[in-house]
């Protein structure tokens, strides 16, 4: 089983000592692998530009990341928004790469993250009335995903409907608890994304975990009720 603590904007601004322990922490918690994303404010739209200034990953420190995580015997990887996150992260020595949903049918980068050769985790919106699914890439697992930050209100269809079939899938999660986590699991998941916390006022701590509870959950994982 693979599990991805996202540390996303919860550790912004990004003091070099606050990263290292948060993702020491990522790993301690029962987190195999850990992640933090890696764009350029002008890549997104005007209006969420200024937003995404003052959560922008430094990537510098994506080495230091490397080191700390495999030291502490996890797996180290980024969401990537455009070749220059790709190369950013290849010159870092990333385990894994993360495309988000806004990302997900970008051909132009899925086909660059390919030809890296490195396991990518793709997150693929769910609910669409016709869902515009297209093959999988080598090394690549596709998540399923409701887009929606938090998650409060668990939908009417079958989010794993589509998967159940599938050898290989996973599940990034959105809610503020674990119970979707579980139940992707019963349904077949072998890979769980969920955003780490470390206090409640975490600017995504709406759909996070805190350390305790990502502990309690990969348990509840590891060792199912009966």
């Amino acid at each position: 089983m693979i599990l991805i603590a996202d540390l996303c904007s919860n550790i912004a601004p990004f003091d070099r000592k606050v990263v290292a322990w948060a993702a020491e922490r990522a790993v301690a918690s029962g987190a195999t692998h850990v992640k933090v994303q890696v764009f350029t404010p002008s890549h997104f739209p005007r209006q969420e530009r200024d937003a995404k200034r003052a959560v922008t990953f430094p990537r510098h420190l994506l080495g230091m990341l490397v080191d700390v995580v495999e030291n502490a015997g996890g797996w180290v990887g980024a969401s990537v928004f455009d070749e220059h996150a790709v190369d950013a992260c290849l010159d870092a020595g990333v385990d894994f790469l993360k495309l988000a949903t806004r990302e997900a049918f970008n051909t132009t980068l899925v086909d660059l993250c390919a030809d890296t050769g490195l396991p990518t985790f793709t997150s693929i919106p769910l609910g669409l009335k016709v869902q515009p699914w297209r093959d999988r890439r080598p090394n690549e697992t596709f998540l399923g995903c409701i887009p929606q930050y938090p998650v409060v209100d668990w939908p009417a269809y079958d989010p794993f409907a589509h998967f159940r079939p599938q050898p290989s899938w996973g599940w990034s999660s959105h809610t503020p608890h674990y119970q979707d986590v579980l139940m992707a699991v019963a349904a077949g998941a072998t890979v769980i994304e969920k955003h780490l916390m470390f206090t409640p006022t975490d600017p995504e701590a709406a759909w996070s975990l805190s350390c305790e509870d990502f502990r309690r959950m990969v348990d509840a994982i590891e060792k199912p009720s009966t």
